[in-house]
């Protein structure tokens, strides 16, 4: 009878877990007419609360000011000069929005450890509703999630050569979907 209780007990108390920003890691691609570029950029800090085993909701803050190139030479003059375009106006206005968040409205367990993820992405000040699948194993101590979602960057007002507001941009296109791989580790305070 003890143990019955104890586990009703446990089940209906949410319990929270900090984000590891040191093992959680974002990867973002974008793509153009001819190529692309891919790199990272890291959590500032975040946290999730969990019920039944269920993500029920949580915050994530991202901090723009680390955006990096993966696939251009660091040390050449290319890689910073894409970094800095990146946190110029044309695209994340990092100086004036230095931090992009992720908070997670609710989630839906579809099969195993697979979850369907609606939350709110909020990028220069804009904020836009974003659904995803990914996938979640949590235990008392910690959780480890995975999941890949894609945003449209003109919902953002990031305009620079999308082809939804300037015609004739030919090979100079940048496509307006930005593909982001989230790899995610949150242990119990």
């Amino acid at each position: 009878m003890k143990f019955i209780f104890l586990f009703i007990s446990f089940s209906l108390h949410a319990a929270s877990y900090n984000i590891d920003t040191g093992a959680s890691k974002i990867t973002w691609n974008a793509t153009k007419v001819f190529g692309g570029h891919v790199g990272t950029v890291n959590f500032k800090e975040g946290h999730l609360k969990v019920q039944d085993g269920k993500v029920m909701g949580g915050k994530f803050v991202v901090d723009m000011k680390t955006i990096i190139d993966l696939d251009l030479d660091p040390s050449g003059p290319w890689n910073q000069r894409l970094v800095n375009h990146l946190k110029s106006e044309d695209f994340f206005s990092v100086e004036k929005h230095p931090y992009a968040e992720f908070v997670i409205k609710k989630s839906k367990k579809i099969e195993g450890s697979t979850f369907n993820i609606k939350g709110d992405l909020i990028i220069k000040g804009i904020k836009k509703a974003l659904e995803f699948k990914g996938d979640i194993k949590i235990s008392e101590k910690n959780l480890k999630g995975k999941g890949s979602l894609v945003f449209d960057r003109t919902h953002y007002n990031i305009r620079f050569r999308s082809g939804k507001f300037f015609k004739g941009l030919g090979n100079k296109l940048i496509h307006d979907q930005v593909k982001l791989k989230i790899e995610l580790v949150a242990n119990r305070p």
